[in-house]
């Protein structure tokens, strides 16, 4: 239907819709100025979507005021309802290096996305439309940037235990060259997993042979060089426990305990003790036998007793829920995979209790379907421990390994590293 209004009466009002959400000056930020080393402290932010030049024009006839207003609003509506401002909480945030940071920067500058960094809460918080949200792989990005930190940790880590070096020759004669800490930490995990041949870009590790071999026979660039590995640490020390189960060449098993088996009753009486509930059914007990992640607990273990003779709590409990469990049994107690219930009272790290009555509450081993709970028996590295507070994120000035809730005695104890407590044993229970 067609309107045609008195030439008299008729008035046109204009709206210019825009929405700006900062008043900074409007230079660039583009991703080249952020090659530099950030603080990783505070807040960093990118307006790529409030600062867009971009602008909508709406020309709106009315036969009144108060009808074009009404347009007007109704279109402001649609666009602030098509604005959303998701946020995405991470481990590591601070230790993402310029590559994993502007590949999240990158992504968003080109959707028109605003980014802020919040190093204090370890958090990516998003501003932008709805469709152009959806277009970022924030979680992919997300996972990748944080299983990039983790596997530098255990490189580093691993570094400690066993260096990979090649085997030079100069005018004195052979020289080893070290590996770098990821590239070793590689090399290792490839031969502890029995794998024929190992590529390092344009090479590769044959482990027959303990040579660096070019990927291209013959290639003048990448002559055949000898390996050497040299085990630093004592290997009694990465010895798996005697009352292990044989695994030949697996790395990791989850091994079901029988009720009369002594080992069993060891552990049921150490959860009926301190769970405090005489209504709880253990459903099964199993004990987590994973070679790698128990090489790591032991190797710190021993770096650690050089400052704290006595720096190992061996009953400590971890509820979590189930989509929680897989996580943990092979990477350890990465605070991605532990739990998520976002404890913070005494710091942003992962969170242990004395009491398994503590750890057995619903908010923590949450509940499944079938209505049992899951809880990791566990052995840690405390150290020596401070007062932890809500905003700590590792312990202070490295005078300290852990965070505890009352130092005089301590309930909660607060670790910051992946490998510093060992989950020896998964106890599920429901209530009878």
């Amino acid at each position: 239907m067609y309107l045609q209004p008195f030439q008299a009466e008729h008035k046109s009002y204009e709206k210019q819709l825009s929405d700006s959400a900062s008043d900074q000056d409007d230079k660039d930020q583009n991703i080249d100025q952020t090659l530099i080393n950030p603080s990783a402290q505070g807040l960093q932010r990118f307006d790529y979507f409030s600062r867009t030049k971009e602008t909508a024009t709406f020309r709106i006839t009315a036969l009144s005021l108060a009808s074009a207003n009404a347009a007007a609003a109704k279109l402001q509506k649609c666009y602030h309802e098509n604005v959303k401002t998701p946020s995405y909480d991470t481990q590591h945030l601070e230790r993402w290096d310029n590559l994993q940071r502007n590949s999240l920067l990158s992504a968003c500058k080109q959707v028109h996305v605003d980014v802020t960094l919040n190093y204090n809460l370890n958090r990516i918080e998003l501003r932008g439309f709805l469709s152009d949200l959806d277009r970022i792989r924030t979680h992919e990005i997300i996972k990748e940037a944080e299983q990039d930190v983790h596997e530098k940790q255990h490189a580093l880590l691993m570094s400690k235990q066993v260096q990979w070096s090649r085997i030079d020759v100069d005018w004195t004669g052979d020289v080893l060259t070290p590996y770098d800490p990821l590239t070793n930490y590689r090399i290792e995990m490839a031969y502890i997993n029995k794998d024929p041949n190992k590529m390092l870009g344009a090479t590769y590790i044959d482990f027959a042979k303990w040579k660096e071999l070019p990927e291209t026979p013959g290639d003048p660039n990448h002559p055949p060089v000898s390996v050497h590995r040299h085990s630093i640490t004592e290997e009694m020390a990465f010895e798996n426990p005697q009352h292990w189960k044989g695994m030949g060449k697996n790395e990791l098993d989850l091994v079901p305990l029988q009720e009369n088996n002594p080992e069993y009753e060891k552990v049921e009486t150490a959860f009926r003790e301190s769970v405090k509930q005489p209504s709880t059914k253990i459903v099964r007990i199993e004990r987590v036998q994973n070679t790698t992640l128990h090489k790591q607990y032991m190797a710190l273990k021993a770096e650690m007793r050089r400052r704290v003779k006595d720096c190992e709590r061996t009953t400590l409990w971890h509820g979590t829920k189930e989509k929680s469990v897989d996580g943990i049994v092979r990477f350890g107690f990465n605070r991605s995979y532990s739990g998520g219930n976002k404890r913070t009272a005494h710091g942003q790290g992962v969170y242990f209790a004395t009491e398994a009555s503590y750890s057995c509450h619903n908010q923590y081993a949450k509940k499944d379907s079938q209505g049992q709970r899951r809880l990791f028996l566990c052995k840690a590295l405390v150290g020596k421990y401070v007062k932890g507070h809500k905003d700590m994120r590792v312990a202070d000035h490295n005078v300290f390994d852990s965070a505890v809730d009352d130092v005089n005695n301590p309930g909660i104890f607060v670790i910051f590293k992946d490998v510093q407590a060992y989950p020896e044993y998964l106890i599920i229970c429901k209530d009878k």
